[in-house]
């Protein structure tokens, strides 16, 4: 049986007006009232999150939650990390300077505490402000920042999303030592440490609740999803998943992440008597 439950916000959780679905939101409460942990595992920082962990109940001691595409693990009742994978030394200075090569096509954010830093304020910028709900803060150099500790950094899409898919074929063999790249969406390209990624902090923290990998869920929609919905004992996604994570799944959803597609997977889950 299913003791853990992971999921996706962007795309997953979340519908489109970045708002948790009452389907969604009713059927979380049941699962949990029948002692079933849920952990909310995304791409965002934990300011990005805070909103989510706190509607759904999740800002206790206790309640775990997994942010910045698995470098941080939070108890949701405390600002630092339980656990943390950081980038590798140097790796910052590397990306930067590639996505100034690169400058044509997308605009490097670095993350340093709670600020979000760009050296160029671009309508991509203003999109990502928008999505995430947090501000960036725009600087003359990010040369300043290159030797802080982080925990991820992204390229910002310019163009079609087909562009971003180029440029991560065309930097493949040009990434730092030790870090890990994918798409957490059509305009994003992340950066993490290989030990990072969402189904390693899983994991770990699985362990520490001692929880199977045989009794995990994991729900999501994106590339940076992908390790955890093909690892986990079942794995599922909305219909508006793409392509790649679709082929990964026990069960692709009929519905939608405008349609409560999570609600939809544990009536499934359900029926297959696993959950």
């Amino acid at each position: 049986m299913i003791k853990l439950i992971a999921m996706d916000l962007d795309g997953t959780l979340l519908n489109d007006q970045k708002e948790i679905p009452r389907e969604n939101r009713l059927a979380i409460e049941e699962v949990r009232s029948q002692g079933v942990r849920v952990v909310l595992c995304s791409g965002r920082s934990r300011k990005s999150m805070e909103r989510y962990v706190s509607e759904l109940g999740f800002n206790r001691e206790g309640e775990y939650y997994i942010s910045s595409n698995g470098a941080c693990i939070y108890e949701g009742n405390r600002e630092e990390p339980w656990n943390v994978c950081r980038l590798p030394e140097g790796a910052v200075s590397a990306l930067v300077k590639l996505g100034r090569e690169y400058s044509k096509y997308v605009n490097a954010h670095l993350y340093v505490g709670n600020e979000f830093l760009v050296e160029r304020y671009l309508p991509c910028t203003r999109q990502y402000e928008r999505l995430s709900g947090c501000r960036c803060t725009k600087v003359d150099s990010l040369d300043p920042y290159l030797n802080t500790p982080m925990y991820k950094m992204l390229f910002n899409n310019l163009g079609e999303p087909e562009q971003l898919i180029w440029l991560q074929k065309e930097i493949q063999n040009r990434l730092p030592r030790d870090v890990q790249m994918f798409r957490s969406s059509a305009f994003l390209l992340e950066f993490v440490h290989r030990d990072a990624g969402k189904w390693n902090a899983l994991l770990r923290l699985a362990a520490f609740l001692k929880i199977d990998q045989e009794e995990i869920l994991c729900i999501g929609d994106n590339e940076n999803d992908k390790s955890m919905v093909q690892n986990a004992f079942f794995g599922a996604v909305p219909s508006n998943a793409i392509d790649l994570i679709q082929k990964d799944a026990d069960y692709v959803s009929e519905k939608d992440n405008n349609q409560a597609a999570v609600a939809d997977i544990f009536r499934f889950a359900k029926k297959q008597g696993i959950l």
